[in-house]
C-alpha cells in the first residue's frame, strides 16, 4: 500500500504549507470523529482522507480533501496501478498524489484569498500561483505578475514572489509573448538568483534559474547560427507586411 511516511514527506515539501506528523495523525485512525473536531484538535485547515483497496493484481488508492472548518469535500480522486514492483508503485502513487494535491491546495487557498478584503502576502502568493497553474496565456501571466508585484511591494525578499516573477518573465520570453524577451530573461535570471541566495533549499527557485539559463543559451545559439547563415549567403532577409 502507499506509504503514509513517504506521502507526509512529499507533502511537507509544498511551499507555504505545514503537514501534521504521521504519528500525530494516526492517533485518530479507526476513531469515529467529526472532521471539524480533527481540524480543531490539530489546528489544521484541511484533512486528507484515503483508503487502499487491492483486487487481484490491481491496487486502488482513493483520496479526498476535506475542509476541516466546514466539513465540505473540496476534491477527490483515485489512483489505479497494477501490483508489480511494490516500491516503484508506491513511489509513483505518492508522487502523483503529492503533485496533484499541490495544485489543488493552491487553487483552494486562492479561492479563499479571493474572498478576503485584505489578503496578506501568503494569500497573494497563492493567487499568483493559481494563475500560473491555469496555463501559459498572456492573461494568466499578467494576472500572476500583478499578485507577485503586490507581494514584493510589501516584502521585497519574499522568495515565493521572486520565483513567481521569474516564472512569469521566463514564460513570456520562452513563449514569444513579448517584444523584450532579452530583458525579461535577464529579469527572470536576476530574480531567480536572488531567490536562491535567500533560500538555497528552494527547489523551484533552482528549477526556474536552470530553465532561464537553458533558454538564454538556446536563444544565444539560435541568434549566432542565424547570423552566420545570412552572412554566408551575403544578404539578410526582408520581411514584407
Amino acid at each position: 500500500m502507499a506509504s503514509p511516511e513517504n506521502l507526509t514527506a512529499d507533502l511537507s515539501r509544498i511551499n507555504d504549507f505545514f503537514v501534521i506528523a504521521r504519528n500525530t495523525a494516526f492517533t485518530f485512525k479507526g476513531k469515529a470523529l467529526d472532521v471539524k473536531q480533527v481540524g480543531r484538535e490539530l489546528n489544521v485547515r484541511y484533512v486528507l482522507e484515503g483508503s487502499v483497496q487491492r483486487a487481484n493484481k490491481l491496487l486502488r488508492v482513493s483520496v479526498q480533501l476535506i475542509d476541516a472548518q466546514t466539513g465540505s469535500h473540496l476534491w477527490a480522486d483515485r489512483f489505479d496501478k497494477p501490483v508489480a514492483d511494490l516500491f516503484e508503485m508506491q513511489h509513483e502513487i505518492v508522487s502523483r498524489l503529492a503533485n496533484t494535491l499541490n495544485v489543488q491546495l493552491v487553487a483552494v487557498e486562492a479561492r479563499r484569498a479571493e474572498r478576503m478584503q485584505h489578503p496578506d502576502t501568503i494569500d497573494l502568493n497563492f493567487l499568483g500561483r493559481a494563475c500560473l497553474n491555469k496555463g501559459t496565456t498572456r492573461e494568466n501571466l499578467d494576472r500572476a505578475r500583478g499578485f507577485f508585484q503586490r507581494v514584493l511591494e510589501l516584502h521585497p525578499y519574499d522568495v515565493g514572489a521572486l520565483v513567481g516573477m521569474a516564472t512569469v518573465d521566463a514564460s513570456l520570453a520562452a513563449s514569444f509573448m513579448t517584444d523584450d524577451g532579452a530583458a525579461r530573461l535577464a529579469a527572470a535570471e536576476a530574480a531567480s538568483i536572488k531567490a536562491v541566495s535567500l533560500m538555497p533549499s528552494h527547489a523551484v527557485a533552482h528549477i526556474c534559474l536552470g530553465f532561464v539559463q537553458m533558454i538564454t543559451d538556446r536563444r544565444t545559439k539560435l541568434l549566432a547560427n542565424t547570423s552566420r547563415h545570412w552572412r554566408s549567403i551575403g544578404t539578410w532577409p526582408t520581411l514584407t507586411v
